[in-house]
């Protein structure tokens, strides 16, 4: 039987770098200096494209495509990759750039003739697919700009005053505009969509009204998945409170420093919050008047995958304080992990967490309230080990890779059809 070819566009590389990597050669092809890469253990799109490979290597033909500091064409194990010269500054000559970054994708299409296009994001320009082929296009949804704009800064403030403290986020301000039209151009076009909340579902019927919706979970990275090692009760009395966040701006980072000072002011607890995937908070303490210091805040920076699951396991609790999400993977490697979960109802978040069943559902930005419910995990162990049981044992069929195989492979067939 004829291999169904698949062009994924995507804003990471899936496996490019790690198979580069054991080849002991660059992305250029060229033999890589000192045998240095910058791989971190994979993130999903690179997970998905092991297992996709591993089941169904007699049956598909994958090529990826994914920004890069220049065009180029590669092959690696059998699967061709091409690079997409980056976009910079797109608030300059969006137009033009936005023009050159549309004929490469054309050219990779036109040479690749898939039989369907599958589109992580809609963040990036690669959804536009859908507006230059006949070749039908899936975009996979992950966030909605449309949404992040409306939370992107945090409470209290004008864009006025935050451009005023941050000049240098001006020209982020115009690009994501652009950015939000060029997401709605998308929508409005695609005729298939791929999601995995009742809030990416309803939203997208919104704005893509003509687009047919699949239900798809994501798949995570295998250390956290095979993890032979779970959370457990923590015997000390330092208590570690863990986050995972990107920009601290609407991921939250007022919400934390608040909490951890309302915990210091009305609770005897000692704690220790852990934030990684951010190097400072800088903008938080100043809008707060909070020093990160005072309250036991420390950021963590980026860490590998294995440093972040040993990180996860020994701590009491984790937190998610963003004012925006879809469905967090943070979240969802913490309760894979078995880690207690504390996380704002927002978005997507209420598909992922059943409140007081396996996990704990706060309001955004209530400082107080996330206080309280930390602190109930924290002191009652049989609410802790609840949240632990049910949130991993959700977790592991959520995130079962076979299933998320069948459901990508299943959601490809009946497009082609």
């Amino acid at each position: 039987m004829k291999k169904k070819k698949i062009l994924w566009l995507s804003g990471t590389c899936g496996l490019y770098k790690e198979d580069k990597q054991k080849k002991g050669m660059s992305p250029n092809g060229t033999k890589m200096a000192n045998n240095k890469f910058d791989i971190n253990g994979g993130g999903w799109i690179s997970s998905l494209q092991r297992e996709i490979m591993r089941f169904h290597s007699n049956d598909f033909e994958l090529e990826v495509a994914f920004p890069w500091s220049e065009n180029f064409d590669d092959e690696c194990n059998g699967v061709k990759y091409h690079g997409i010269k980056r976009m910079k500054r797109a608030c300059l000559f969006y137009k033009k750039k936005q023009w050159e970054e549309l004929k490469r994708i054309k050219e990779i299409i036109d040479n690749s003739s898939p039989d369907i296009i599958h589109v992580f994001g809609s963040e990036l320009s690669f959804g536009l697919a859908c507006t230059i082929t006949d070749i039908p296009v899936v975009i996979h949804i992950q966030g909605i700009l449309s949404t992040v704009y409306d939370f992107w800064l945090p409470a209290n403030i004008s864009w006025t005053e935050y451009l005023l403290r941050n000049p240098r986020f001006l020209s982020s301000k115009m690009s994501l505009k652009n950015y939000i039209k060029r997401e709605q151009l998308m929508f409005s076009k695609c005729l298939y969509l791929m999601g995995r909340t009742e809030w990416d579902r309803t939203t997208a019927s919104l704005l893509a009204p003509q687009a047919k919706y699949f239900y798809c979970s994501e798949m995570l990275r295998p250390t956290i998945y095979y993890s032979e090692n779970t959370w457990e009760p923590q015997k000390r009395n330092k208590k570690i409170i863990a986050t995972v966040i990107s920009s601290p701006t609407y991921k939250g980072g007022e919400t934390i420093l608040n909490t951890a000072q309302r915990l210091k002011q009305f609770t005897d607890i000692e704690f220790e919050w852990n934030v990684y995937g951010v190097f400072d908070l800088k903008l938080s303490s100043k809008l707060t008047g909070i020093n990160l210091k005072n309250v036991n805040v420390k950021t963590m920076g980026i860490v590998n995958v294995e440093e972040l699951k040993e990180a996860l396991i020994k701590s009491d609790v984790y937190v998610h304080p963003s004012y925006i999400e879809n469905s967090s993977n943070a979240v969802c490697e913490a309760q894979l992990l078995g880690v207690p979960v504390v996380a704002t109802n927002v978005g997507g978040m209420s598909s992922l967490i059943k409140d007081k069943e396996n996990g704990l559902l706060v309001p955004s930005r209530d400082a107080n309230m996330i206080a309280a419910r930390i602190k109930e995990v924290i002191c009652d162990e049989r609410l802790a080990l609840q949240l632990s049981q049910n949130g991993r044992a959700c977790a592991l069929d959520r995130h079962k890779p076979e299933n998320i195989v069948k459901q990508v492979t299943e959601i490809y067939d009946s497009i082609i059809k």
